[in-house]
Protein backbone atom coordinates (compact mmCIF):
# COMPACT_ATOMS: atom_id res chain seq x y z
CA UNK A 1 0.00 0.00 0.00
CA UNK A 2 1.35 4.03 -0.12
CA UNK A 3 0.08 6.62 1.67
CA UNK A 4 -2.58 9.26 -0.06
CA UNK A 5 -1.17 12.65 -0.63
CA UNK A 6 -4.23 14.02 1.84
CA UNK A 7 -2.99 12.49 4.66
CA UNK A 8 0.22 14.23 5.22
CA UNK A 9 0.46 17.07 7.28
CA UNK A 10 2.96 19.34 5.58
CA UNK A 11 2.23 22.77 7.48
CA UNK A 12 2.08 23.42 11.21
CA UNK A 13 -1.09 25.69 10.48
CA UNK A 14 -3.16 22.00 8.93
CA UNK A 15 -2.03 20.54 12.22
CA UNK A 16 -3.61 23.01 14.63
CA UNK A 17 -6.56 22.37 12.38
CA UNK A 18 -6.13 18.78 13.44
CA UNK A 19 -5.68 19.60 16.84
CA UNK A 20 -8.47 21.64 17.13
CA UNK A 21 -11.08 19.28 15.76
CA UNK A 22 -9.57 16.25 17.93
CA UNK A 23 -10.89 15.44 21.51
CA UNK A 24 -7.76 13.56 22.07
CA UNK A 25 -4.49 12.22 20.67
CA UNK A 26 -2.19 9.44 20.06
CA UNK A 27 1.40 10.23 18.78
CA UNK A 28 3.22 7.21 16.90
CA UNK A 29 6.90 7.65 17.33
CA UNK A 30 8.87 9.54 19.28
CA UNK A 31 12.20 10.09 17.38
CA UNK A 32 12.54 13.60 16.40
CA UNK A 33 9.41 13.94 14.45
CA UNK A 34 7.79 12.42 17.52
CA UNK A 35 9.44 14.68 19.83
CA UNK A 36 8.90 17.92 17.90
CA UNK A 37 4.65 17.19 17.72
CA UNK A 38 4.57 16.53 21.55
CA UNK A 39 7.05 20.13 22.29
CA UNK A 40 4.53 21.65 19.82
CA UNK A 41 1.36 20.68 21.62
CA UNK A 42 3.02 21.40 25.01
CA UNK A 43 3.89 24.71 24.13
CA UNK A 44 0.34 25.71 22.30
CA UNK A 45 -1.61 24.52 25.10
CA UNK A 46 -2.80 21.43 23.58
CA UNK A 47 -0.58 18.47 26.14
CA UNK A 48 -3.84 17.72 27.76
CA UNK A 49 -5.07 16.08 24.45
CA UNK A 50 -2.50 14.04 24.28
CA UNK A 51 -3.76 10.54 25.15
CA UNK A 52 -0.06 9.10 24.82
CA UNK A 53 2.49 7.94 22.49
CA UNK A 54 2.71 4.58 20.88
CA UNK A 55 6.33 3.03 19.50
CA UNK A 56 6.17 -0.58 17.44
CA UNK A 57 8.95 -1.80 19.36
CA UNK A 58 8.85 -0.35 23.48
CA UNK A 59 12.47 -2.23 24.10
CA UNK A 60 13.60 1.11 21.28
CA UNK A 61 12.09 3.40 23.83
CA UNK A 62 12.17 5.12 27.59
CA UNK A 63 9.38 4.42 29.99
CA UNK A 64 7.84 8.24 29.55
CA UNK A 65 8.67 11.68 27.83
CA UNK A 66 7.66 14.77 29.07
CA UNK A 67 5.90 12.49 31.67
CA UNK A 68 3.47 11.00 28.58
CA UNK A 69 3.60 7.46 28.90
CA UNK A 70 5.09 5.51 25.75
CA UNK A 71 3.66 2.32 25.03
CA UNK A 72 3.92 -0.24 22.60
CA UNK A 73 1.52 -0.53 19.72
CA UNK A 74 -0.84 -3.68 19.93
CA UNK A 75 -1.45 -2.73 23.65
CA UNK A 76 -2.63 0.91 22.71
CA UNK A 77 -4.44 -0.39 20.42
CA UNK A 78 -6.04 -3.21 21.97
CA UNK A 79 -7.79 -0.34 23.49
CA UNK A 80 -11.41 0.86 21.65
CA UNK A 81 -11.19 4.37 22.97
CA UNK A 82 -7.59 4.82 21.58
CA UNK A 83 -8.33 3.24 18.32
CA UNK A 84 -10.91 6.44 18.50
CA UNK A 85 -8.39 8.53 18.92
CA UNK A 86 -6.69 11.05 15.88
CA UNK A 87 -3.19 9.64 15.46
CA UNK A 88 -0.47 11.54 14.06
CA UNK A 89 2.27 9.11 12.46
CA UNK A 90 5.22 11.37 13.32
CA UNK A 91 8.37 9.22 11.61
CA UNK A 92 10.58 9.69 8.75
CA UNK A 93 8.98 8.81 5.55
CA UNK A 94 10.61 5.26 5.29
CA UNK A 95 8.84 3.89 8.04
CA UNK A 96 5.17 5.49 7.15
CA UNK A 97 3.76 2.68 5.34
CA UNK A 98 4.50 -0.05 8.05
CA UNK A 99 2.83 2.14 10.82
CA UNK A 100 -0.23 2.96 8.45
CA UNK A 101 -0.41 -1.01 7.89
CA UNK A 102 -0.42 -1.70 11.69
CA UNK A 103 -3.24 1.02 12.35
CA UNK A 104 -5.48 -0.28 9.60
CA UNK A 105 -5.23 -3.82 10.71
CA UNK A 106 -6.42 -2.32 14.26
CA UNK A 107 -9.45 -0.57 12.17
CA UNK A 108 -8.25 3.05 13.07
CA UNK A 109 -9.54 5.22 10.28
CA UNK A 110 -8.31 8.86 11.22
CA UNK A 111 -4.53 9.12 11.09
CA UNK A 112 -2.35 11.59 9.11
CA UNK A 113 1.54 11.69 8.66
CA UNK A 114 4.16 14.39 9.59
CA UNK A 115 6.03 15.51 6.86
CA UNK A 116 9.91 16.78 6.97
CA UNK A 117 8.64 19.85 5.66
CA UNK A 118 6.24 19.85 8.67
CA UNK A 119 8.31 18.59 11.38
CA UNK A 120 10.47 21.82 10.56
CA UNK A 121 7.80 23.95 9.94
CA UNK A 122 6.87 23.18 13.76
CA UNK A 123 10.56 23.30 15.45
CA UNK A 124 10.51 26.88 13.52
CA UNK A 125 6.27 28.08 14.43
CA UNK A 126 6.08 26.56 18.06
CA UNK A 127 8.85 29.27 19.24
CA UNK A 128 6.54 32.20 19.16
CA UNK A 129 9.16 34.72 20.45
CA UNK A 130 10.77 37.42 18.15
CA UNK A 131 13.33 36.70 15.59
CA UNK A 132 16.61 38.29 16.34
CA UNK A 133 19.65 38.85 14.18
CA UNK A 134 22.52 36.81 13.84
CA UNK A 135 25.61 38.31 16.00
CA UNK A 136 28.19 35.46 16.15
CA UNK A 137 28.65 32.04 17.69
CA UNK A 138 30.19 31.91 20.93
CA UNK A 139 30.29 28.18 21.28
CA UNK A 140 30.82 24.55 18.89
CA UNK A 141 30.49 21.72 19.57
CA UNK A 142 33.50 20.61 17.90
CA UNK A 143 33.89 16.91 18.37
CA UNK A 144 33.58 13.63 17.99
CA UNK A 145 31.39 11.60 15.64
CA UNK A 146 29.73 8.75 17.34
CA UNK A 147 30.23 10.16 20.77
CA UNK A 148 26.89 11.33 21.08
CA UNK A 149 26.46 15.17 19.87
CA UNK A 150 23.64 13.94 18.07
CA UNK A 151 21.87 13.54 22.17
CA UNK A 152 23.60 16.42 23.43
CA UNK A 153 22.21 18.51 20.20
CA UNK A 154 18.78 17.21 20.97
CA UNK A 155 18.58 18.24 24.87
CA UNK A 156 20.47 21.65 23.96
CA UNK A 157 17.29 22.90 21.45
CA UNK A 158 15.11 22.64 24.89
CA UNK A 159 17.37 25.31 26.77
CA UNK A 160 15.61 28.40 26.53
CA UNK A 161 18.38 30.34 26.74
CA UNK A 162 20.85 28.60 23.82
CA UNK A 163 19.83 28.67 20.32
CA UNK A 164 21.62 25.77 18.10
CA UNK A 165 20.40 25.47 14.46
CA UNK A 166 17.51 23.07 13.89
CA UNK A 167 19.55 20.94 11.65
CA UNK A 168 22.28 19.31 13.64
CA UNK A 169 25.30 19.78 11.59
CA UNK A 170 26.31 23.06 8.72
CA UNK A 171 29.34 20.99 8.07
CA UNK A 172 30.59 24.51 6.77
CA UNK A 173 34.52 23.07 6.31
CA UNK A 174 33.45 20.95 3.42
CA UNK A 175 31.48 23.35 1.28
CA UNK A 176 32.70 26.93 1.87
CA UNK A 177 34.87 26.92 -0.38
CA UNK A 178 32.56 25.75 -3.63
CA UNK A 179 30.38 28.03 -3.14
CA UNK A 180 29.78 31.56 -3.57
CA UNK A 181 29.31 33.78 -0.56
CA UNK A 182 29.28 31.06 2.05
CA UNK A 183 29.32 33.02 5.28
CA UNK A 184 25.67 34.55 4.33
CA UNK A 185 24.49 31.39 3.40
CA UNK A 186 25.35 29.92 6.51
CA UNK A 187 23.29 32.22 8.30
CA UNK A 188 20.29 32.18 6.02
CA UNK A 189 19.80 28.27 6.24
CA UNK A 190 21.42 27.65 9.80
CA UNK A 191 20.96 31.27 11.74
CA UNK A 192 17.91 32.65 10.83
CA UNK A 193 15.71 31.86 13.29
CA UNK A 194 17.35 33.20 16.58
CA UNK A 195 14.74 34.08 19.27
CA UNK A 196 14.67 36.87 21.72
CA UNK A 197 16.05 35.64 24.66
CA UNK A 198 18.35 32.78 22.61
CA UNK A 199 21.39 34.63 24.96
CA UNK A 200 23.61 32.28 23.73
CA UNK A 201 24.66 31.10 20.07
CA UNK A 202 26.29 28.09 18.97
CA UNK A 203 26.57 24.90 16.67
CA UNK A 204 27.06 20.77 16.80
CA UNK A 205 29.38 19.96 14.25
CA UNK A 206 31.52 17.11 15.18
CA UNK A 207 33.44 17.18 12.22
CA UNK A 208 34.50 20.27 12.80
CA UNK A 209 37.42 18.22 14.85
CA UNK A 210 40.24 18.92 12.34
CA UNK A 211 39.46 22.53 11.31
CA UNK A 212 41.43 23.89 14.42
CA UNK A 213 42.65 26.70 11.92
CA UNK A 214 39.74 27.31 10.69
CA UNK A 215 37.57 27.74 13.22
CA UNK A 216 40.14 30.47 14.23
CA UNK A 217 39.47 32.08 11.34
CA UNK A 218 36.07 32.39 10.35
CA UNK A 219 34.74 32.15 14.33
CA UNK A 220 37.04 33.82 15.91
CA UNK A 221 39.96 33.62 18.75
CA UNK A 222 37.01 33.54 21.19
CA UNK A 223 34.95 30.93 20.94
CA UNK A 224 34.49 28.38 23.16
CA UNK A 225 35.23 24.99 22.31
CA UNK A 226 33.53 21.66 23.66
CA UNK A 227 34.48 17.85 22.49
CA UNK A 228 32.67 14.64 23.51
CA UNK A 229 34.73 11.94 23.69
CA UNK A 230 33.90 8.26 24.20
CA UNK A 231 35.88 4.69 24.03
CA UNK A 232 37.51 5.15 20.88
CA UNK A 233 37.47 1.02 20.48
CA UNK A 234 33.32 1.48 20.59
CA UNK A 235 33.25 4.87 18.73
CA UNK A 236 35.25 3.08 15.89
CA UNK A 237 33.06 0.22 15.68
CA UNK A 238 29.85 1.94 15.67
CA UNK A 239 31.44 4.10 13.17
CA UNK A 240 32.39 1.40 10.79
CA UNK A 241 28.58 0.30 10.82
CA UNK A 242 27.20 3.78 9.99
CA UNK A 243 29.58 4.16 7.00
CA UNK A 244 28.26 0.70 5.99
CA UNK A 245 24.37 1.73 6.35
CA UNK A 246 25.48 4.71 4.00
CA UNK A 247 26.96 2.91 1.66
CA UNK A 248 30.63 4.06 1.56
CA UNK A 249 32.37 2.95 -1.48
CA UNK A 250 35.02 1.52 0.26
CA UNK A 251 32.68 -1.95 1.26
CA UNK A 252 31.91 -2.46 -2.52
CA UNK A 253 34.35 -4.60 -3.64
CA UNK A 254 34.31 -6.50 -0.31
CA UNK A 255 30.66 -7.16 -1.26
CA UNK A 256 31.24 -8.00 -4.59
CA UNK A 257 33.90 -10.47 -3.59
CA UNK A 258 31.66 -11.92 -0.61
CA UNK A 259 28.02 -11.59 -2.42
CA UNK A 260 27.05 -10.70 1.54
CA UNK A 261 28.51 -8.95 4.52
CA UNK A 262 31.70 -10.68 5.68
CA UNK A 263 33.63 -10.28 9.64
CA UNK A 264 36.66 -9.42 7.47
CA UNK A 265 35.13 -6.14 5.68
CA UNK A 266 36.26 -5.00 9.38
CA UNK A 267 39.69 -6.21 8.80
CA UNK A 268 39.54 -4.45 5.27
CA UNK A 269 38.13 -1.08 7.32
CA UNK A 270 40.95 -1.31 9.60
CA UNK A 271 43.82 -1.62 7.87
CA UNK A 272 42.53 1.19 5.05
CA UNK A 273 40.54 3.52 7.01
CA UNK A 274 41.47 3.24 10.87
CA UNK A 275 44.93 2.59 10.27
CA UNK A 276 45.41 6.24 9.10
CA UNK A 277 46.54 9.30 11.18
CA UNK A 278 43.48 11.47 10.71
CA UNK A 279 41.00 9.21 11.56
CA UNK A 280 38.99 10.82 14.00
CA UNK A 281 39.39 8.98 17.60
CA UNK A 282 42.79 9.89 17.59
CA UNK A 283 41.42 12.42 19.79
CA UNK A 284 44.87 13.59 21.82
CA UNK A 285 46.31 14.53 17.99
CA UNK A 286 43.05 16.63 17.23
CA UNK A 287 43.25 17.95 20.84
CA UNK A 288 46.76 19.19 20.77
CA UNK A 289 45.71 21.15 17.35
CA UNK A 290 43.22 23.40 19.35
CA UNK A 291 45.00 23.85 22.00
CA UNK A 292 48.18 25.66 19.47
CA UNK A 293 45.71 27.87 18.74
CA UNK A 294 42.80 28.26 21.83
CA UNK A 295 43.75 28.73 25.30
CA UNK A 296 42.86 25.66 27.68
CA UNK A 297 40.37 27.60 29.18
CA UNK A 298 38.00 27.69 25.96
CA UNK A 299 38.21 24.11 25.81
CA UNK A 300 36.02 21.57 27.37
CA UNK A 301 36.21 18.12 27.46
CA UNK A 302 33.06 15.91 28.27
CA UNK A 303 33.33 11.93 28.49
CA UNK A 304 30.23 10.23 26.59
CA UNK A 305 30.40 7.93 29.68
CA UNK A 306 30.00 10.68 31.98
CA UNK A 307 27.42 12.23 29.45
CA UNK A 308 25.30 8.70 30.11
CA UNK A 309 25.54 8.39 33.74
CA UNK A 310 25.34 11.32 34.85
CA UNK A 311 23.02 13.85 31.88
CA UNK A 312 21.98 16.01 33.91
CA UNK A 313 25.13 17.05 36.08
CA UNK A 314 27.08 17.32 32.86
CA UNK A 315 24.86 18.96 30.78
CA UNK A 316 24.91 22.01 33.47
CA UNK A 317 28.35 22.10 33.27
CA UNK A 318 28.49 22.51 29.12
CA UNK A 319 26.15 25.11 30.09
CA UNK A 320 27.90 26.87 32.09
CA UNK A 321 31.05 26.77 30.24
CA UNK A 322 29.30 28.19 27.33
CA UNK A 323 27.84 31.05 29.22
CA UNK A 324 24.35 30.34 30.65
CA UNK A 325 22.97 29.88 33.82
CA UNK A 326 19.94 28.20 33.18
CA UNK A 327 19.20 25.11 34.41
CA UNK A 328 17.88 21.86 32.72
CA UNK A 329 16.71 19.03 34.28
CA UNK A 330 17.25 15.97 32.57
CA UNK A 331 16.89 12.40 33.92
CA UNK A 332 18.15 10.72 30.94
CA UNK A 333 20.07 11.38 27.72
CA UNK A 334 17.77 11.68 24.98
CA UNK A 335 18.84 8.36 22.42
CA UNK A 336 19.51 9.79 18.96
CA UNK A 337 21.12 8.51 15.85
CA UNK A 338 21.39 4.72 17.21
CA UNK A 339 22.28 1.88 14.61
CA UNK A 340 23.27 -1.33 15.16
CA UNK A 341 23.35 -2.94 11.87
CA UNK A 342 24.86 -3.41 8.49
CA UNK A 343 23.68 -4.26 4.92
CA UNK A 344 23.43 -8.06 5.10
CA UNK A 345 23.69 -8.25 1.22
CA UNK A 346 25.29 -6.35 -2.36
CA UNK A 347 21.95 -5.39 -3.38
CA UNK A 348 20.95 -3.87 -0.16
CA UNK A 349 24.94 -2.30 0.02
CA UNK A 350 23.94 -0.81 -3.90
CA UNK A 351 20.51 0.69 -2.60
CA UNK A 352 22.18 2.37 0.87
CA UNK A 353 24.72 3.90 -2.08
CA UNK A 354 22.44 4.99 -4.03
CA UNK A 355 20.22 6.61 -1.07
CA UNK A 356 23.44 8.15 0.71
CA UNK A 357 24.53 9.78 -2.57
CA UNK A 358 21.13 11.71 -3.25
CA UNK A 359 20.87 12.74 0.35
CA UNK A 360 24.81 14.23 0.00
CA UNK A 361 22.69 16.31 -2.38
CA UNK A 362 20.26 17.25 -0.50
CA UNK A 363 22.40 18.63 2.61
CA UNK A 364 24.76 20.27 0.49
CA UNK A 365 23.13 22.22 -2.21
CA UNK A 366 23.06 25.71 -2.36
CA UNK A 367 21.67 27.40 -5.07
CA UNK A 368 18.60 29.14 -5.21
CA UNK A 369 16.66 25.78 -6.78
CA UNK A 370 18.52 23.66 -4.15
CA UNK A 371 17.58 24.50 -0.90
CA UNK A 372 16.10 22.59 2.31
CA UNK A 373 13.67 19.93 0.48
CA UNK A 374 14.43 20.47 -3.25
CA UNK A 375 16.98 20.65 -5.75
CA UNK A 376 17.53 16.35 -5.98
CA UNK A 377 15.03 13.95 -7.31
CA UNK A 378 12.66 13.69 -4.47
CA UNK A 379 10.42 10.81 -5.86
CA UNK A 380 13.64 8.60 -6.51
CA UNK A 381 14.69 9.44 -2.90
CA UNK A 382 11.63 8.25 -1.24
CA UNK A 383 11.22 5.56 -3.75
CA UNK A 384 15.10 4.54 -2.16
CA UNK A 385 14.12 5.02 1.42
CA UNK A 386 11.48 2.47 1.33
CA UNK A 387 13.82 0.15 -0.35
CA UNK A 388 16.07 0.35 2.01
CA UNK A 389 13.81 -0.09 4.94
CA UNK A 390 13.38 -3.28 3.38
CA UNK A 391 16.55 -4.18 2.32
CA UNK A 392 18.08 -7.34 4.51
CA UNK A 393 20.30 -6.24 7.74
CA UNK A 394 22.47 -8.12 10.40
CA UNK A 395 22.90 -6.18 13.48
CA UNK A 396 26.44 -6.52 14.72
CA UNK A 397 28.43 -6.18 17.80
CA UNK A 398 31.74 -5.36 18.95
CA UNK A 399 32.99 -8.67 19.28
CA UNK A 400 36.16 -9.72 21.31
CA UNK A 401 38.38 -9.99 18.08
CA UNK A 402 37.95 -6.77 16.66
CA UNK A 403 37.43 -4.82 20.18
CA UNK A 404 40.79 -6.25 21.44
CA UNK A 405 42.39 -4.96 17.53
CA UNK A 406 41.08 -1.32 18.12
CA UNK A 407 42.41 -1.13 22.27
CA UNK A 408 45.70 -2.78 21.51
CA UNK A 409 45.47 0.41 18.21
CA UNK A 410 44.35 3.39 20.07
CA UNK A 411 46.28 2.04 23.49
CA UNK A 412 49.07 4.80 23.35
CA UNK A 413 46.90 7.47 22.04
CA UNK A 414 44.78 6.68 25.53
CA UNK A 415 47.66 6.74 27.59
CA UNK A 416 48.43 10.31 25.91
CA UNK A 417 45.27 11.66 26.12
CA UNK A 418 45.66 10.95 30.27
CA UNK A 419 48.86 12.98 29.85
CA UNK A 420 47.16 15.58 28.65
CA UNK A 421 43.98 15.97 30.14
CA UNK A 422 45.64 14.35 33.60
CA UNK A 423 42.76 12.18 33.85
CA UNK A 424 43.21 8.36 34.57
CA UNK A 425 41.07 6.93 31.70
CA UNK A 426 41.55 3.09 32.59
CA UNK A 427 38.42 2.64 34.13
CA UNK A 428 36.17 4.73 31.60
CA UNK A 429 37.55 2.71 28.72
CA UNK A 430 40.85 0.92 28.77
Amino acid sequence: MSVQDERFIYESKFLDVCLKNAASVIIYGIGVYGSAVVDYMIKTGNKEKIRGIVVTDRKDAHATYENIPISDAKSCFRNEENRNCLVIVAVSIQFQESIVAILESFGIKRWYCLTRHAYLNLMKNGDKRLRIPYRGVDFLIAGFIKCGTTSLHSALRKVDSVFVPLEKETHFFWWFDKVDNAEEKLIERYFSDIRKGQKVIGAVDPTFYSYADEIYQYFGPSVRLVFVMRNPAEAAFSLYKMENRGGNPIFEDMYRKYGSYHEKMFEHYFENIIKNEKYPFHYDYWLQKFYKRFPKEQIHIVFFEDMAKFPEREISHILEFIGTNEKHVISELPRANEGNFVLKNLEGYRIAKQRGELQYVLNYSFSDEKTIGGGYDADRFMELERKYVKADKLNVKLGKKEQDMLKQYFYADVRNLENILNRDLSKVWF
